[in-house]
């Protein structure tokens, strides 16, 4: 590692996440050519922002290119070159077993990489980002100060790079310890996720009034039969249907100190057949689209590589509130809210890469695109689709 400002981590840490990243090599699959893929969609119609990390020589130049370059724990932000994806150069963020829920954050803001103002305003964009995530972090059941069952990482928040907990901002989660793709905001009230809640005579055979009426939108992967069942009258069937989990969530929240979220049954079976859940050991692509006039909100995920799926669909209804000129910028941060320092744990970390901010769709990686054919730039509003099976 190098750079001005860091502290070199111990050599049981370096270890770890030296094994880490060897494991990591073939992840950045199936793309033909890396450099004319971000090129396409870092030059597309639209594109105001993109950074790849080109050019960058040492850890320094990382951390003096993030908005947050004198806060937030830099020395845990290192620059990585050993698993990066088009230009060789990406960010990597650690998390120690001392830290806490203050993380290292890389934050950019629209006016340019590298710049030091956020004058560019956005009320609607698209914003897409790679992320890897070690399976470590989504498999280890992290200590947390009040051993809530209702936390989970925070991996991005869109909104301001400097500033948290505003008005309208989107944070990107991993639910609860789950491995389930999730999102939420602030709104006028306060906070609220992203999911719907199943009204009386919907053709839901869940109990009413409990949390299996609660699920993933907007995954429909088609009607389920089994051994005669289907999913009209079997609520395992219908969780499968419709990649909802709150339900078995409710009864198994992940707790710390009872084994690992793998061991505490996680990916849930039958809502991961068509769930959308992050990819451990492997890049993942993420893009969300952002309309304050409308109240709209879309999610996308994918493995690198691999199509595009909806993971949220809040059309003219997010209720994120009005704020004029919302959206200036992100911060990228593995942050965990109410993390405590626990020395049993491993050395930790994310790694991000390729950012793009549009004012039209952006393909993903691969030549995918959100509504599952070319992309339609002179139509931002396209790529509503209701579910694709993997």
């Amino acid at each position: 590692m190098t750079g001005l400002f860091a502290r070199r981590p111990r050599p049981a840490l370096l270890k770890v996440l030296s094994l880490s990243l060897l494991a990591a090599g073939p992840s950045a699959h199936a793309i033909d050519d890396p450099e004319a893929d971000w090129a396409a969609r870092s030059r597309g119609t639209g594109v105001f922002y993109a950074d790849n990390f080109a050019g960058l020589k040492n850890d320094a130049e990382l951390r003096s290119r993030s908005f947050l370059q004198h806060k937030l724990n830099t020395t845990r932000l290192f620059l990585e070159t050993g698993n990066a994806l088009s230009a060789g150069g990406a960010a990597r963020i650690e998390v120690h077993p001392q830290d806490g829920e203050g993380t290292a954050t890389y934050s950019h803001s629209f006016d340019g990489v590298g710049s030091q103002t956020k004058t560019r305003r956005e009320k609607e964009l698209y914003y897409q980002f790679s992320v890897y995530i070690p399976k470590y972090m989504l498999d280890h059941r992290f200590r947390t100060n009040k051993d809530s069952g209702n936390v989970g990482h925070k991996f991005t928040i869109l909104q301001e790079p400097d500033k948290s907990f505003r008005k309208g901002e989107i944070v990107i989660t991993s639910i609860g310890f789950t491995h389930v793709v999730g999102a939420y905001t602030v709104g006028p009230k306060g906070t609220h996720p992203f999911y719907r809640k199943w009204p009386a005579g919907s053709g839901n055979p869940c109990r009413p009034n409990t949390p299996d009426y609660q699920w993933q939108a907007p995954v429909d992967a088609g009607p389920q039969l089994e051994r005669g069942k289907t999913d009209a009258n079997n609520c395992d069937l219908f969780r499968r249907r419709f990649g909802m989990f709150y339900s078995y969530y409710k009864q198994h929240p992940v707790f710390y100190g009872k084994g690992t979220v793998s061991e505490q049954g996680y990916p849930e079976a039958e809502s991961a057949r068509h769930g959308i859940n992050w990819v451990p050991d492997a890049w993942n692509v993420i893009q969300i689209y952002v309309s304050e006039p409308s109240q709209t909100v879309k999610v996308w995920h994918a493995r690198r590589g691999e199509a595009p799926r909806l993971v949220v669909q809040e059309i003219g209804t997010a209720d994120m509130g009005f704020r004029e000129g919302n959206y200036t910028g992100a911060q990228l941060l593995p942050r965990l809210e109410e993390r405590a320092a626990d020395t049993t744990r491993e050395a930790s970390f994310v790694i991000y890469d390729e950012i793009i901010a549009s004012t039209s769709p952006i393909p993903f990686p691969g030549g995918h695109h959100i509504d599952g054919s070319p992309a339609h730039p002179s139509n931002p509003h396209r790529g509503t689709q209701e579910h694709v099976d993997r």
